[in-house]
């Protein structure tokens, strides 16, 4: 019985299992405040029910686990001033990772395509990970004047060599078996098989004997930096830049819950800027943004951003400013 209140999550209670399937397709799963708000609710009601020992996460659609937060509504509330609905967006969405990762509840992720941003941090939140292997995973939000948040800070920092940075510095994109290498994905299967993990997922069955045949065999990539792609066209925001590169070191030495308060503090910041709204409106509108505001990292506004002392701030606003150069010398579309 369906037992979700909200229109783009299904979620029903089957045995021990709790099936929670994303299904707002055509806007590829972006998580809206209403289906934050939603899973928040739904974590409540498994948690409440002693017979239930999983939780699935899944998506209706084929080739789209989650495109990340709902960007079209954030951008909207900040540019109409809703600033009580932008810090509400970012509570909630702490709250529900912080509830994730929490729960005494077995938490399977499904992923089967692309796992950006917000579904990404989604991914990241549960305890077991299994996608296809045309699967994707990044965190571009510097090509909209925002920065890696939802647990980012510390997951992208436990990545091996240099590739938690260009994730979230050069908004990269990981592919499945580099994931694999990178411990962000359990096991990987081929796409056919995908619908069949799952029943078996909703029936109960362990994971060991669902992981164990189905764990991919195809080759291995020995350094993880290989299986980083570019994400799209248009530049990087030299703020989002300076903001990921800190947060990583700064997530280093940090625990996820104090990650993920931080990063609530620092999203409202960074959503209320002019280049979330214009950067957001570029990118739905599929066109270049002409140039950033201000074009280069202002270390007084950066030390504002990030609650830090000016000093700090300067040195992140310069070496942002080295690494943009150098992405733009060896990448012109940066």
């Amino acid at each position: 019985m369906q037992i979700s209140r909200c229109p783009h999550i299904r979620a029903e209670i089957v045995g021990q299992v709790m099936r929670l399937v994303l299904d707002r397709p055509r806007s590829l799963n972006a998580h809206s405040l209403e289906m934050l708000c939603e899973i928040e609710r739904l974590l409540d009601v498994a948690n409440e029910r002693p017979n239930v020992k999983r939780i699935v996460i899944s998506s209706s659609r084929s080739g789209v686990f989650c495109a990340g937060g709902d960007i079209k509504a954030v951008a909207a509330y900040s540019h109409d001033r809703q600033y009580g609905l932008v810090h509400k967006y970012f509570q909630t969405n702490k709250r529900v990772l912080s509830a994730l990762r929490s729960t005494p509840i077995e938490v399977v992720c499904l992923v089967n395509g692309i796992c950006f941003g917000g579904g990404f941090g989604l991914s990241m939140a549960s305890d077991i990970r299994i996608a296809t292997q045309s699967s994707s995973f990044a965190m571009p939000e510097a090509r909209i004047g925002f920065y890696p948040d939802v647990g980012a800070s510390h997951f992208l920092a436990q990545m091996p060599g240099s590739v938690g940075r260009r994730l979230g510095g050069e908004a990269l994109v990981l592919t499945a078996l580099g994931a694999m290498e990178c411990g962000i994905v359990d096991h990987l299967v081929d796409e056919p098989e995908l619908e069949a993990t799952q029943v078996a997922l909703w029936r109960g069955a362990p994971i060991g004997e669902i992981k164990a045949p189905r764990t991919y065999g195809g080759s291995s990539i020995t350094d993880a930096t290989k299986a980083l792609q570019p994400s799209g066209a248009g530049s990087l925001c030299p703020t989002s830049v300076a903001v990921a590169d800190y947060l990583l070191r700064w997530g280093n030495e940090h625990s996820i819950d104090e990650c993920l308060e931080y990063e609530a503090d620092i999203s409202l910041r960074m959503a209320l800027r002019p280049d979330f709204v214009s950067g957001v409106t570029a990118v739905l509108g599929k066109r270049p943004l002409a140039s950033w505001t201000p074009d280069d990292v202002d270390p007084r506004e950066l030390a504002q951003i990030l609650s830090c002392p000016l000093e700090v701030a300067r040195e992140f606003a310069g070496e942002a400013g080295k690494a943009l150069s150098v992405m733009s010398s060896d990448h012109p579309g940066f």
